[in-house]
């Protein structure tokens, strides 16, 4: 998943003396992922200078000797490694704290370190998938402890990617193992609570690698005793794709890594139609439920006379009105988030504003590109929901509200005419309901147009275009 738009934390000319300072202050200095101390720092510089002024940022800066500029490197360091979560105020009087491994907040603005680019990078433009140079160097690690060991004859994994709910989840994930069944054994690459894995250290990456390994020991050592847990769970999943059409059982996985509350983690992965009317894989997850044996209801499976229905239009699926707004309003216009799409299950958008950057979030869900976003400033949008934080309207302008376009209600970079539906104060917070109003979309040729024939026709897309074949 790319993010679209977004002008990184890059150098300025106007900070070329504090960057002379930095680099005298710190030398060679290196951050414990290996990428240069100088550059996060000046990140810190360019960070306050964006959120104070940079005549303000650069008078303060210039004031502090080379001592203070290594103690903010130290206290950084402790921050984004450690989890020191005391308050650092930084030389323009913005307050530094921790967050998830390898990032800070700066006042406004999260801010993270990449092992492959130097300094310091906004969370919006940081990567969503694990890869680069730690996930080679995991791969390494594991090949290395697994290479004289039985369990070897399961395999080395390959990194995949699962949309599951809402979001696009990361495994390593091995080939199936015959003595087990054919189970798949996998680990999540996910690290939600703990950061990302580009910013993690050498001693992080082989915590990871060791963990995966015992994984691998443990399906190798007692292969039957994981074959008799998913029985009955296989069984059912079988039987229910038997009954529909396009549909074919493709693994039973499971995640023993146990670092999830739950326990071991059992899922379902089938040849079908995907959220992004595809021809994918769609995971169900089964979770602890080994021992049961009634019949197994997955939704969405049952996809294929919608599919063929809106891929006789010349559509992809459809996009609600929200997210066709912020498309239409991305710099440069849909083609680009449309392209990922066309791809992925997700992209970002980031448009923006008089404080800072606004990253909106685009994923398919049930064959429709939808949108979730929360600003920071107390404002949410969804396709169907706006919600006001800590805010209440007087009771004439709620009434007054039904049937206006969003835009009314919402300040925004994008202007979304979709019509309100209904509007109240609740719990101490404004909610505005908001009409879907999908249209369809093809995310080759950036085309968006109403599903009715008359509009459709004048749009200049037929309705009975067929899509372009995959070469």
């Amino acid at each position: 998943m790319k993010t679209l738009a977004y002008e990184n934390v890059g150098p300025d000319p106007r900070g070329s003396t504090i960057r002379t300072l930095v680099d005298a202050a710190l030398g060679d200095a290196r951050l414990p992922i290996g990428t240069p101390a100088a550059d996060a720092i000046y990140g810190l510089f360019l960070s306050e200078a964006r959120q104070k002024g940079w005549d303000m940022a650069e008078k303060a800066w210039s004031e502090i000797d080379a001592e203070t500029i290594r103690a903010i490197a130290q206290e950084f360091e402790l921050m984004a490694w450690q989890g020191n979560r005391m308050d650092y105020p930084l030389p323009a009087g913005t307050e530094m704290i921790a967050c998830i491994g390898g990032f800070v907040i700066v006042d406004a603005e999260q801010l993270g370190v990449d092992i492959d680019r130097p300094g310091l990078h906004h969370s919006a433009d940081m990567p969503g998938r694990p890869g680069g140079s730690n996930l080679d160097l995991l791969m390494r690690i594991i090949e290395e402890l697994s290479a004289n060991l039985a369990c070897r004859a399961i395999g080395m994994p390959e990194l995949v990617v699962r949309l599951v709910d809402r979001h696009p989840e990361h495994h390593l994930q091995f080939p199936p193992f015959a003595p087990a069944d054919n189970l798949v054994l996998q680990r999540s690459m996910d690290f939600s609570s703990s950061g990302l894995i580009c910013s993690f250290d050498r001693s992080e990456i082989e915590t990871i690698a060791t963990g995966v390994v015992s994984d691998m020991s443990r399906l190798y050592a007692s292969p039957h005793i994981f074959a008799s847990r998913i029985r009955n769970a296989r069984r059912a999943v079988e039987a229910m794709a038997a009954h529909l059409p396009d549909v074919h059982v493709r693994a039973m996985t499971l995640d023993i890594s146990n670092q999830y509350s739950q326990g071991d983690i059992l899922a379902a992965e089938f040849e079908a139609w995907d959220h992004a009317f595809r021809r994918g894989i769609v995971v169900h997850t089964i979770g602890q439920r080994f021992g049961w044996s009634a019949p197994l209801d997955v939704p969405g499976l049952d996809r294929a006379d919608t599919v063929a229905a809106v891929h006789a239009k010349g559509a992809h699926g459809w996009v609600s009105g929200v997210a066709r707004s912020i498309l239409e309003a991305a710099p440069g216009g849909p083609a680009a988030a449309l392209a990922e799409l066309a791809e992925g299950f997700e992209t970002n958008v980031v448009l923006a504003t008089s404080t800072r950057p606004l990253k909106l979030r685009l994923f398919w869900r049930h064959g429709v590109i939808r949108v979730a976003t929360r600003d920071g400033d107390g404002v949410e949008v969804t396709d169907e929901v706006l919600t006001l934080r800590r805010q209440a309207f007087p009771e004439t302008v709620i009434t007054a509200l039904k049937g206006q376009p969003l835009h009314a209600v919402l300040d925004s970079p994008f202007r979304c005419g979709s019509r309100i539906e209904h509007a109240e104060n609740k719990d101490g917070n404004v909610v505005v309901r908001i009409k879907p109003d999908p249209w369809l979309v093809n995310c080759e040729n950036g085309q968006m147009w109403p599903d009715a024939p008359a509009k459709a026709r004048r749009t200049g897309v037929p309705r009975t275009a067929k899509l372009p074949k995959k070469g």
